[in-house]
């Protein structure tokens, strides 16, 4: 065995092998940390657990009944509910976060920005939601959207300049944006479905964080 060839063959594969995670080492906005995971959960196919480090694309999936919480770059945090799929990247400063079903709730209190543009954005099949400093919840079939800022303000568009929704609420405020067969969405007011105060603050307390429900939260540092 030529046995410089293999020792530069072993440290290139191991460098391929780490090369990866690099950026999630030197920089923790380029990553997302898995904090609990309940049931059956897998990040691109494989399945993840509490602790992992997800970096670069992923795709989310849960099983029924199960859940996942993630936070990222420090003190902003997620909660993935049952039967759902999302698609997030976690290595672009802004995040994107694409909700093809189920149940996503947030907290978010650091996101840094460049522009004056929202530094986080929530795509459904539906409704886009720029966001700031807010906590907020949503859920999706893919034909209709429940979106509730329960805490800060979202700016949601469904496609239709005119028919952009500003929400801005201390506690609690939704609409329902519903596709028709001919593709046409009507927005609705909606109450509070799916979930409860309880719930924002178990995870808001996941990043220190308590809500303060008598204003809204429109900061986001």
């Amino acid at each position: 065995m030529n046995t410089p060839s293999f020792l530069r063959c072993l440290l290139l594969t191991s460098f391929v092998l780490i090369a990866p995670l690099l950026p999630a080492a030197t920089n923790p906005d380029l990553a997302g940390r898995v904090v609990f995971v309940d049931g059956d959960v897998t990040a691109n196919g494989r399945v993840t657990d509490t602790g992992d480090l997800l970096v670069g694309p992923q795709v989310l999936k849960t099983g029924k009944a199960s859940t996942i919480e993630i936070i990222f770059a420090g003190r902003n945090v997620f909660r993935l509910g049952p039967d759902s799929v999302v698609r997030i990247d976690f290595a672009q400063l802004k995040k994107t976060v694409n909700l093809d079903k189920g149940e996503f709730t947030s907290v978010l209190k650091k996101l840094g920005q460049t522009t004056g543009d929202p530094a986080f954005l929530l795509r459904t099949p539906t409704v886009s939601a720029g966001v700031r400093g807010t906590s907020f919840h949503v859920t999706t079939d893919g034909n209709s959207t429940y979106f509730c800022a329960c805490n800060g303000s979202v700016l949601l568009d469904d496609g239709t300049p005119a028919d952009k929704v500003q929400l801005t609420n201390a506690h609690h405020g939704a609409r329902i944006f519903t596709k028709a067969a001919d593709g046409t969405i009507t927005v609705t007011p909606a109450g509070l479905v799916g979930h409860t105060d309880a719930d924002l603050e178990t995870l808001a307390n996941r990043i220190d964080y308590t809500i303060d429900w008598t204003q809204p939260d429109l900061k986001h540092n």
